[in-house]
């Protein structure tokens, strides 16, 4: 009996000494990371003469309780603390109000809800990671040293690894997109039958934010003395917020001036609002890869009659390729026509202080924002920089018959530029889409991918003779092939081009492959790549008329191109 008395007589005291030490910290400043959020807040206390108990509650239920950590002070010390999860005494008055049995089944449609969106939350994590590897992937380089002899063997390995990688992914990203699309319908679902529920329920509905549900930080603080109005600040990892950069870009038909527009797009998942906060963003060095344009294989020729199995691998990267090329087109070919409210965003943008980080940049809102804890994604621009540009247009008619515009940008380091994804609007409308990348990008010029340009227009045709005998004993066949390339400049502007194609290459002995004309090309034997720097003046054509012949036994089949 001593023992429960003095049971309960503890109790009683811990009770009582933790009533008067109970706080809510307000939180001044939120550092936002890609995958998570350093929380940092203040409370003003007062301390008694030796060992105090401070209970600080208000913090979000997803803090990691080992990165918890407390501003240095001389006044006091703090000996020890713990981090406990707990419910609030009074439930919100619409679930209080409740009869037991409805009671279960709201909060049941409320966790459901919640365990939703944590898992769209991680889905959509992990299809942004596979968007970076895959992007990753196609910036792969074939080839080191291309000019040497025995480059063609490891052409062959690289793309075999490619296509294999690249299926690996694509399943992945099905798969992660069906589970996505899955979570969404559950999610819609879910929400329906709650607001179902609230409509049976109408006179009880008042706003119950977060069911109660956070973490409390036990926290003991000796001080030699009584100390009043004492500032105490603490800081805390949350994995449940983040944010990613994203570019405006910002050109017009008027001007050889580029603007780029810092964005943030952020999420709250804390379950803890925070209001009136100075709020930082974090880069990382390594973020992202950006979208290349893709590498022209070499075209080797081989008997097609012994590649039976070669054969069903290329039906398949056909239809693949076709696939993505209809996906491509729908992209490109969309008109779209969206108008740009008339106002700048760069008033706001110049209050941003920018600094110098341990992992990259921090970028320092000018104003303090208030950001709810409901999941929705806002939008918060951090800088601008213009920059002088030139334009370029990269041609390989034989992959797609349209000029990709890119963007060349000089001494783009001075911009300081982070890895990211970006809008390009021209003349205050949306042209496309790019992905900004200097932590690849080791020369001095910054090129960015803008789009096709239909004002160039580009066609190519192949025609081929009809195979004949090269000797009197005719075990010999020779086909000469012409490729007919036009371009039109249809702007108003002169145009600067770089155009590839390539002729066959091969490493069958019974194959000859021989120049004729290659209209003043850059040839590379090996790769059999030719390239072209013209320039279009307004309304000015191009025409290039490349000649070879190819001689092969009168038994194999090839696929001139």
């Amino acid at each position: 009996m001593k023992r429960i008395a003095l049971f309960f007589v503890s109790i009683f005291c811990v009770g009582t000494l933790s009533a008067q030490n109970l706080f809510n910290a307000k939180t001044d400043k939120v550092t936002m990371y890609f995958g998570q959020a350093l929380v940092e807040k203040s409370v003003r206390i007062d301390l008694q003469k030796g060992d105090n108990v401070l209970l600080l509650d208000g913090n979000s239920s997803y803090l990691q309780d080992n990165t918890v950590q407390f501003a240095v002070s001389e006044d006091f010390m703090l000996t020890d603390y713990n981090v406990v999860m707990v419910s609030s005494e009074n439930l919100s008055s619409y679930e209080e109000n409740l009869p037991e049995k409805e009671r279960r089944q709201y909060k049941k449609l409320c966790d459901t809800i919640t365990i939703l969106k944590e898992l769209l939350r991680e889905k959509e994590s992990y299809k942004a990671i596979l968007k970076k590897e895959s992007a990753t992937l196609s910036g792969l380089k074939v080839m080191s040293q291309p000019q040497t002899v025995d480059s063609l063997p490891g052409i062959k390995s690289t793309l075999d690894y490619y296509r294999k990688k690249m299926l690996e992914i694509t399943k992945e990203e099905i798969a992660n997109d069906k589970k996505i699309e899955e979570y969404t319908e559950s999610l819609k679902q879910q929400e329906h039958l709650l607001k179902v529920f609230k409509e049976k329920h109408p006179e009880k509905q008042v706003a119950g934010k977060f069911n109660g549900r956070t973490k409390r930080i036990i926290a003991n603080i000796y001080s030699e003395k009584p100390l009043s109005g004492v500032d105490f600040s603490y800081s805390y990892l949350c994995p449940a917020a983040y944010w990613s950069p994203q570019y405006d870009i910002r050109l017009s038909s008027d001007e050889d001036r580029i603007r780029f527009v810092l964005k943030a797009i952020m999420q709250n998942w804390t379950r803890e609002d925070w209001n009136e906060v100075d709020l930082v963003f974090s880069s990382e060095i390594n973020q992202g890869n950006a979208d290349q344009i893709s590498l022209l294989q070499p075209f080797k020729l081989s008997n097609k009659n012994n590649e039976i199995v070669e054969h069903r691998i290329g039906l398949y990267e056909a239809r693949d390729a076709k696939t993505r090329a209809n996906l491509v087109y729908t992209a490109e070919e969309e008109e779209v026509e969206e108008e740009l409210a008339i106002y700048s965003i760069s008033n706001y943008t110049a209050l941003t202080r920018t600094s110098d980080g341990l992992f990259g940049k921090e970028y320092v809102v000018g104003r303090k924002h208030d950001i709810k804890a409901d999941g929705n994604l806002k939008t918060i621009p951090l800088k601008t920089v213009d920059a002088k540009v030139e334009y370029r247009y990269i041609i390989k008619p034989k992959m797609a018959q349209k000029a990709y515009m890119q963007a060349a940008i000089p001494d783009w380091q001075k911009l300081e530029l982070t890895d990211a994804p970006a809008n390009v609007y021209f003349d205050n409308k949306m042209s496309a889409t790019t992905q900004i990348n200097p932590s690849q990008t080791q020369s001095d010029t910054l090129l960015l991918s803008l789009g096709t340009d239909k004002r160039i227009a580009v066609s190519r045709n192949v025609n081929k003779t009809t195979p004949s005998k090269t000797s009197i004993i005719g075990k010999e066949l020779e086909t000469i092939v012409e490729i007919k390339i036009q371009i039109k400049n249809n702007s108003m502007k002169n145009a600067d081009l770089d155009l590839e194609d390539q002729i066959p290459i091969t490493d069958d002995a019974n194959i000859k492959i021989q120049t004729l004309d290659l209209q003043g090309a850059n040839y590379d034997p090996i790769s059999g790549s030719l390239k072209w720097k013209k320039q279009l003046k307004a309304g000015e054509s191009l025409n290039l008329k490349v000649k070879y012949s190819v001689r092969y036994p009168k038994d194999y089949k090839l696929d001139l191109k």
